[in-house]
Formats: C-alpha cells, structure tokens, sequence
C-alpha cells in the first residue's frame, strides 16, 4: 500500500480533527487510506480491519528521501539556475503550508520531455509517495531560502523611502498581493522585453535588476531630499 501525499493530506486532516473520537479518527484514516467509504468498513471483517489498523502504523513510519527522479520526472535542486517565472510561482506557493503545496513546488521545478500544465503535473505528484513529495519539497525549500539570503536586500520596502509603511498601510498590502506582478513589469521595463519574457529570464539576471532598480529608488529618493 502506497502512502501518497493526497492520502496523506486526508489522513492527516482527520487525525487533527477533534471532534472525532480515537476509534472514529483511526476508522476514518482506514478509510482513506484504503479507499472505503464508512458503510463498506462496517460490513467488513473485524479481523480484517484490525490487521488494517497494524498496517496504518507501519505505513506511516515512512522515510524521507529527496530523489532526483520522481516517475517520468526530473527534479531541479539548482534554484539559482530556474526561471524568474519559477521562482515567483514557488514564492506564491510557499507562502501556504509547505507540505499541503508540495506538489505544486516540485511541479514548479520538474523536467519532462512531456509538454503538460503545471497543474497535471502537480496532480501527478499528488498521487506519488509522500515520503518522496515533502523530501523533495524541504529540498527545493533549503536552495529557494539560500537564494533569498543572497539577496536579501531585494526583500521589504525600505522604511527611509517609504516611512508611512506598515503592515496596514495601502503600499503594504499592494506589495504583498501584486509586488511580484509589479515587479515583472519592472524588469520587463528595466530590460526592455515583454513581461512574458521577462517570466523567462534566468532568475538571478531578474533579481540583480531589482536589487538595481530598487538601489536607483533609494538613489534618486536621497536626491530629492538634500
């Protein structure tokens, strides 16, 4: 039996729920583990379900593993060599829970020789084995940090520039829901192409832009004020 990240999602959206009893919440995990609905369970030998019950405290003593190859897909670790169209989609996706997103981080940084949307890509690794999926996703999360760190500088609005900011404020908020569209099109301005191929630009070329474009803000803010 397979443990696949969207069994374990439903699994362990049942084991939270505390309104469920132990012996509802275990018989609830069975079923989705094993595809049942509650009425077939019931009809079902106890024995049966009993050794089914062994077997979901096996199960879930999967390892973790981040494997270069997940199925007819190839996994990019190198988050310094992805798109800046890559980078903004994992930027959306881990500002969620990362294992609940998962799918759609590695489908944001899968290789195939198969043209498919990212969203059959992800549902293809919705059915894979969790312990595979959230691997690869803590990877893919490490390097996507590392290259936050390197430039750091890029991230926030600079309080000196924009001193009425704060986390109610207008800017603040645009920022937080359109400030990688905004960005786009600055880099698409910047660099003189459409925000299209700007989504395609080597992601470390667009976040040099923008630490340049956001350095010349500063610079020309500065200026106004002597």
């Amino acid at each position: 039996m397979k443990l696949t990240l969207e069994k374990y999602k439903a699994i362990d959206a049942i084991s939270a729920d505390k309104s469920l009893s132990d012996i509802d919440r275990t018989l609830y995990c069975i079923c989705a583990l094993y595809d049942y609905a509650p009425e077939e369970l019931d009809k079902e030998n106890p024995l049966k379900v009993i050794r089914m019950v062994k077997k979901l405290e096996k199960i879930f003593k999967f390892k973790i593993s981040a494997p270069t190859i997940i199925g007819i897909y190839k996994i990019n670790y190198d988050i310094s060599s992805i798109t800046f169209g890559q980078y903004i989609e994992l930027s959306y996706f881990f500002q969620f829970n990362a294992v609940d997103k998962s799918n759609y981080i590695l489908a944001s940084c899968a290789k195939t020789f198969f043209k498919r949307s990212h969203s059959k890509i992800a549902a293809y690794f919705s059915n894979s084995h969790v312990g595979k999926i959230t691997g690869a996703m803590g990877k893919i999360r490490t390097g996507y940090l590392a290259l936050n760190k390197e430039f750091g500088a890029l991230f926030g609005l600079d309080e000196e520039v924009h001193p009425e900011a704060n986390s109610n404020s207008f800017m603040t908020q645009f920022n937080n829901r359109y400030g990688w569209i905004y960005s786009a099109e600055a880099v698409a301005m910047y660099e003189r192409i459409s925000v299209e191929e700007a989504y395609k630009l080597p992601v470390k070329q667009a976040l040099n832009d923008l630490v340049y474009l956001k350095a010349k803000q500063k610079y020309e803010y500065l200026l106004t004020q002597k």
